[in-house]
């Protein structure tokens, strides 16, 4: 029976150790700096504040709209941190899933589901309204 006890109590603590928290961004944390949409789209970002390893962020050029959803029918990539950042470093993030246009696009950088995202940046690419 002790050694039962002891199996499983060593397998949680395993498992506990190799689990690694999020980082839980806030607006602002991360910046655009460079949004290439010419083959290969990239988007560069810095980070404003340190990043834990496994934190997960999901990029679109799906637009906002005023009803408080995304639009559909574009794309979404979702980037783990695999080695973390600290404040300071820069990333370059490879789009798989985005089509970014310079003729008119946007860069909307959230975490949590399309459906409840919690906005961190965003960038609008083209037009007399670029932000």
């Amino acid at each position: 029976m002790k050694l039962k006890t002891f199996i499983i109590s060593l397998l949680i603590t395993t498992t506990l150790t190799k689990l690694k928290a999020q980082t839980v961004l806030v607006a602002g944390d991360l910046a655009i700096i460079l949004a290439n949409t010419d083959n290969p789209d990239q988007v560069r970002l810095v980070a404003l504040t340190t990043i834990a390893s496994g934190t997960m962020i999901s990029l679109t050029d799906n637009g906002w709209l005023s009803t408080g959803s995304f639009r559909g029918g574009e794309g979404t990539d979702i980037f783990t941190f695999t080695s973390g950042a600290a404040c300071g470093d820069t990333l370059t993030i490879p789009i798989s899933n985005m089509s970014l246009s310079a003729s008119g696009d946007q860069i909307i950088i959230y975490q949590g589901t399309s459906a409840t995202p919690s906005m961190i940046t965003a960038m609008n690419i083209e037009g007399s309204f670029v932000w």
